[in-house]
């Protein structure tokens, strides 16, 4: 009895801090300037402004991990933001690559990244895990300038920004929480920001073979192979898990070893 009493309580406290800050905006004229922001342009602008909002949103969250590789030390070689890409080959340039539109999102991809021992195992992974975190948060930072900026806007008599600001605090608000909710996931092999950093310490498969995935992802690293080629047996003799997607991707990449760089195939697997 008592929790409903507090729900009805808490209701009607929103209820009246509600009504009592839309009577504010009305009476000070906020509630005009708004609309005069929204009907500054055509409706059909709202859909430019929209796109140009998710790009940018996309831009923030991986700019987070972009600037994080770099503040430890690790060089990225290209970021792609829905079809674009800005690649550094001799010199950072600009290419369209249509396939990336169906990401409907955007990916940092690091320079290439050797480990040949323990140490630089360790190394390597606490810095990524910070880099995975760096995303969620930046979208976060850059959802609640945008929401500020919104505001003061409210104060002045710059209509068309107001009304840009407007839709891109929505687009951005929508995306910053799909961006913290999709870092939580962790299902079917695919590793949201927050699910793969915490991964890499609790689940020994992904952190096996998201590593492997950073050593051969620009070019096949013999030395890192070296390294990495006696966990690959010992997991694949002592698992099996032939519907799990990393497992699958493990598999592969033994395959891969034992076919086309002559590794000697182990009976156990």
């Amino acid at each position: 009895m008592k929790k409903y009493i507090k729900v009805i309580l808490a209701c009607l406290l929103l209820g009246i801090s509600v009504g009592f800050i839309d009577t504010y905006l009305l009476y000070e004229g906020y509630w005009a300037h708004f609309n005069k922001g929204l009907n500054s342009v055509y409706g059909w602008v709202h859909i430019i402004y929209a796109l140009s909002a998710l790009f940018l949103a996309i831009l923030a969250h991986e700019s987070g991990h972009f600037i994080s590789f770099i503040r430890h030390g690790i060089k990225p070689k290209a970021i792609y933001i829905l079809g674009l890409a800005f690649v550094d080959d001799h010199g950072w340039k600009i290419r369209f690559v249509p396939k990336f539109l169906l990401l409907i999102g955007g990916i940092v991809i690091p320079e290439h990244i050797q480990i040949h021992d323990e140490t630089t195992e360790k190394d390597i992974v606490e810095k990524f895990k910070k880099v995975l975190l760096a995303g969620p948060k930046a979208s976060i930072i850059y959802g609640v300038i945008i929401f500020i900026l919104w505001v003061l806007c409210l104060f002045t008599p710059i209509y068309w920004l107001s009304g840009f600001l407007f839709t891109t605090m929505i687009v951005t608000t929508l995306m910053s929480v799909v961006a913290v909710l999709a870092s939580r996931v962790s299902k079917g092999g695919m590793y949201g920001d927050f699910a793969a950093e915490k991964a890499f310490d609790k689940d020994s498969l992904f952190r096996l073979t998201y590593l492997i995935q950073l050593t051969t992802l620009i070019e096949h690293d013999q030395e890192s192979m070296d390294y990495f080629w006696p966990k690959i047996v010992h997991t694949l003799e002592t698992k099996y898990l032939p519907g799990n997607h990393l497992y699958n991707n493990l598999l592969g990449q033994y395959i891969y070893e034992v076919v086309f760089e002559g590794r000697i195939a182990s009976t156990g697997v």
